[in-house]
């Protein structure tokens, strides 16, 4: 029964929650019991490097232990060759032994803040909010709202040219707009951010994403924990709101079809099972062995030669989630779509055994983020919100390389975009000087 359902979905697969629906819930049994052991065996890097459940690393880490799930439960259905396990294994292995080993634990911020600190922050939320009240009402005009679409993540393969760099500036916009009205409604009690505040909630809503509500509690424990140096507690209520906001957006989305709570919260059960898509769609039939790639490191750092056209991207291979969906359904060829290509997968697609150097590289990288490049940032309110994006990105480096390219990319992108606009709005230069002038001044 097993064989014969999983080769059916490998060859018609349209969609992750087909196999949910097949071949999950006949072996769910098997599938927790392997996840309850993998969240085991994860405890101790929870505890070394999770600060709180609003730390993104808690969530990553969470979605990891689903992905990590995929692997071991394929081979227990005879569905993953005992290389391919193996390959898995060593790959992730390394990849945490490195990022520990290279890891600063007690890194600082620089003793450097912003002269004028306020006044530089307040202009840059005046910045931040003004543009993305424009790319909001620009993208519900002319591409529409996300949350009515057929298709969130193709809403603007439509639209104009160039369209898609609102969503890049939405999101770091939303960031800054989320930070600063903490910084300003816990610390000053003023309620012009708390109506600023409420309104980045309802566009979080009407973006249509499942975990819109993550940037709310990211820039909260951001905020406290890395500008404010306090504990990060979550009382029952943001509990709720956690688990309860995905579910609101699946019930009001047009894509879910939802009429019930059960329904949709089973939907929202697919997608955390979906972190191990990937694997799902590689490893039966040796699927993984089909993929070849002749520019390996070409596309490995697509998500910044691609767009400064240091590289054509009709000179280069697929990515391999695209790759892989086009190899298992050969009749949606050129569609854009398929999972996100995590580092065991990458590294034995790219450069078989030698991917294991792959993850090496990938331990150090997000060690630097997450740890070392905090001494790089300027110990103040703007300098700590820059700071908190690169840590909250660091971990999609497992999820996909290329995600993690493609969002430094995009933070170097915004944060040029609004150094610039903060230059051709005001009057002084932003300058940086020691903290104890500050307090001689």
């Amino acid at each position: 029964m097993h064989e014969k359902n999983i080769n059916k979905i490998c060859r018609t697969y349209m969609g992750f929650e087909e196999f949910f629906v097949t071949c999950f819930f006949d072996n769910i049994g098997l599938y927790l019991f392997i996840l309850v052991i993998i969240l085991v065996l994860l405890i101790p890097i929870y505890k070394k490097i999770s600060h709180s459940i609003c730390d993104p690393i808690f969530f990553s880490l969470t979605m990891t232990a689903f992905a990590y799930s995929m692997p071991i439960f394929l081979y227990c259905l005879n569905e993953c060759s005992f290389r391919n396990l193996l390959y898995f294994l060593m790959s992730e292995t390394v990849f945490w032994i490195f990022f520990f080993v290279c890891r600063k634990r007690k890194t600082e911020f620089s003793s450097y803040v912003i002269e004028n600190e306020e006044i530089v922050c307040r202009r840059f939320f005046y910045i931040a909010f003004l543009l993305y009240l424009v790319c909001t009402i620009f993208t519900y005009v002319f591409v529409g709202i996300p949350l009515f679409a057929n298709s969130r993540q193709n809403i603007y393969e439509n639209a104009f040219p160039g369209m898609a760099i609102f969503a890049k500036l939405s999101s770091f916009g939303l960031s800054y707009i989320l930070f600063y009205s903490f910084y300003q409604v816990l610390e000053y009690k003023k309620k012009l951010y708390m109506i600023c505040f409420v309104f980045a909630l309802l566009t979080c809503l009407l973006s249509g994403s499942k975990g819109s509500i993550l940037a709310v509690l990211y820039s909260y424990f951001g905020y406290k924990y890395f500008f404010k140096n306090e504990e990060v507690k979550v009382s029952l209520k943001y509990y709720l709101l956690i688990v309860f906001f995905p579910i609101g957006v699946l019930l009001l989305s047009f894509e879910s079809n939802a009429e019930n709570v059960s329904v949709a919260f089973a939907k929202l059960l697919a997608r955390f099972v979906a972190n191990g898509d990937t694997y799902y769609m590689a490893y039966p039939n040796d699927v993984i062995d089909s993929l070849h790639y002749s520019k390996p490191f070409s596309n490995l750092f697509l998500g910044i030669l691609g767009p400064l056209r240091l590289v054509s991207y009709n000179s280069v291979e697929p990515l391999v989630g695209a790759n892989l969906y086009w190899t298992v359904v050969p009749s949606n060829y050129g569609i854009i779509a398929g999972p996100n290509a995590r580092l065991a997968v990458m590294g034995w697609v790219y450069f078989k055994w030698m991917g294991l150097l792959l993850s090496a590289c990938c331990g150090w990288f997000a060690a630097f983020l997450m740890y070392n490049s905090k001494r790089f940032f300027s110990n103040s309110l703007l300098g700590v919100f820059l700071f908190f994006q690169l840590y909250s990105k660091s971990l999609s480096i497992l999820t996909d390389p290329n995600l993690l390219i493609s969002n430094l990319f995009d933070i170097a992108l915004n944060i040029f975009i609004y150094a610039l606009l903060f230059f051709l709005t005001s009057s002084f230069k932003m300058r940086l000087i020691k903290r104890n002038e500050v307090i001689m001044h």
